[in-house]
């Protein structure tokens, strides 16, 4: 009896020790679990924080990229402002530049249209002083044509008579040749000092020798060509006109006798 005694006792004492040892591995089972919960609430609870942190970077950087927006769009405006006073003071330069063109040409206007008075003023006057001068070669015309109607009426008293020699003109005709080379020469030359502008041309030819020399006339004597263009400006069509002074520039020989008829 003692002996079952015994067994049970143990028997008890053994299946005390296992529940206690079922027991001590529940628990620690439950204490591990306890820890994995920790652990991972621990994680989960980083895993938060590290979003929350990204949360606020990426937030950080949408305000970061706002301002620099702002900044880059106030920075384009201020630039769009600049130009915009560069083109409207550009615009005022060009305004100004205009301005003082239109009054320059103003000027140059005005000072055409005095030079045009003063041209028209100088122009009346040369117009006064050709119709005097025209006044005056009439005037002289008219006598030159009274004195050689009494030259005439002399003539033509004096040719009745004969001189010994039988020549019908007592007088000299290279004196009559003079005068009209004379009358020629001052109308050709009131006529160049008229015109504004004139241009003389000389003419010469070469021998047989081949040295250059002046144009001969019929005597053998040395005679230059001249040639001198002008403007006429008596007629109301300007006409350039040429004329000729060779032929009265010398006096042509001639024999004080003429030839027996």
């Amino acid at each position: 009896m003692r002996r079952r005694l015994r067994r049970a006792t143990e028997r008890k004492i053994e299946m005390r020790r296992q529940r206690r040892a079922t027991e001590r591995r529940i628990e620690m089972r439950r204490q591990r679990r306890a820890t994995e919960r920790r652990i991972e609430m621990r994680r989960r609870q980083r895993r938060a924080t590290e979003r929350k942190i990204e949360i606020k970077t990426r937030w950080r950087r949408a305000t970061e990229r706002r301002i620099e927006m702002m900044e880059t769009e106030e920075s384009n405006r201020e630039e769009d402002r600049d130009e915009e006073t560069e083109e409207s003071n550009r615009e005022e330069d060009r305004d100004e530049k205009e301005t003082e063109e239109s009054n320059r040409e103003e000027d140059r206007d005005e000072e055409t249209e005095e030079s045009n008075s003063e041209e028209d003023r100088d122009q009346n006057k040369m117009e006064e002083s050709n119709r005097e001068e025209d006044r005056d070669e009439k005037e002289t015309e008219e006598e030159d044509r009274e004195q050689r109607n009494l030259d005439e009426d002399d003539i033509s008293q004096q040719g009745s008579e004969k001189t010994e020699e039988g020549t019908l003109h007592p007088f000299d005709p290279n004196e009559l040749i003079e005068c009209c080379a004379e009358e020629i020469r001052g109308t050709q030359v009131n006529r160049i000092q008229a015109a504004r502008y004139f241009t003389v041309l000389a003419d010469e030819s070469m021998d047989i020798s081949g040295t250059e020399q002046m144009s001969m006339d019929i005597s053998g004597t040395e005679q230059m060509s001249i040639c001198v263009r002008y403007i006429n400006e008596e007629e109301k069509n300007l006409e350039i006109k040429e004329d000729f002074l060779e032929d009265f520039l010398v006096s042509v020989p001639c024999p004080n006798k003429m030839p027996q008829q």
